[in-house]
């Protein structure tokens, strides 16, 4: 009776063929994964995402007993069952979420972490993953979506790239820690680093305009309020504005990084 205000959430984990699942497809109610309702749910607090192979129940249920500890008062979503919840989640009334970040079928890709945990990567959910570089780069998609501590990391990347040769060479002649790494090393790390500084802001407008559709707030929003109103010259503008200041970006990133290198 009330198909329009109904919202039916499901996991991967059911077949597709399961009665319920088939019922509601049928009969036209709204379906989101389990993994995108919980990312609108962390988009409106401070997300600690927990990934990895192996750890992520265990190291969630330590981080949910320090900051319960701290009198945080986390929302929490384990995997598992902890003695101290008496069940596997709560609802907090402070401005955290700890999120237990599974990696099948690319579900932590939807929570958008403050601070994203990897414990550890291994080849597992090969039923989904074509083999270990295919889980590497979704460990490493759901790591740089982090918008806490992602600064370090992009600079941890650049640095670890870098030829040491030119400031070993300058240490050498003479010069400190401080004058080889300022003249040898940043030349090479800056332009590097811009670029990904800027990719990074591409990558949080396009997501911007995701995330209206799935009720998280963002460009989205607008794209998906002119299509209903069905004003279509503005919805034509937005989209046109979008593109522009992504190809703006790519163009811009380009011209740092051959100026700089």
């Amino acid at each position: 009776k009330h198909v329009e205000q109904t919202l039916v959430i499901y996991t991967p984990a059911i077949p597709k063929d399961m009665e319920e699942l088939v019922y509601a497809q049928e009969k036209g109610y709204r379906l989101i994964k389990r993994s995108r309702a919980l990312g609108e749910i962390a988009s409106m607090q401070k997300c600690l995402g927990v990934a990895g192979t192996h750890g992520k129940t265990t190291t969630t249920s330590m981080v949910t007993h320090i900051l319960m500890e701290a009198q945080l008062d986390p929302t929490v979503m384990i995997g598992g069952y902890l003695p101290l919840l008496h069940a596997g989640h709560r609802v907090g009334h402070g401005d955290t979420i700890i999120m237990e970040s599974c990696e099948y079928c690319d579900s932590f890709l939807n929570f958008f972490p403050t601070l994203a945990v990897v414990l550890n990567v291994e080849a597992d959910h090969l039923d989904y993953f074509k083999d270990l570089a295919d889980i590497q780069k979704s460990f490493h998609q759901f790591a740089s979506m982090a918008t806490f501590g992602v600064v370090a990391k992009m600079l941890y990347e650049s640095i670890e790239t870098i030829d040491m040769g030119p400031f070993e060479a300058m240490e050498a002649l003479g010069a400190n820690k401080f004058e080889a790494f300022w003249s040898a090393c940043v030349p090479q790390i800056l332009p590097v680093y811009l670029s990904h500084c800027l990719y990074c802001f591409e990558m949080n407008i396009r997501a911007s305009a995701i995330l209206g559709y799935v009720g998280a707030g963002g460009l989205g929003i607008t794209i998906n309020e002119r299509i209903g109103w069905r004003d279509y010259e503005s919805l034509g503008t937005v989209l046109l504005t979008l593109f522009v200041v992504v190809t703006a970006i790519e163009f811009f990133s380009a011209y740092l990084r051959k100026k700089l290198s």
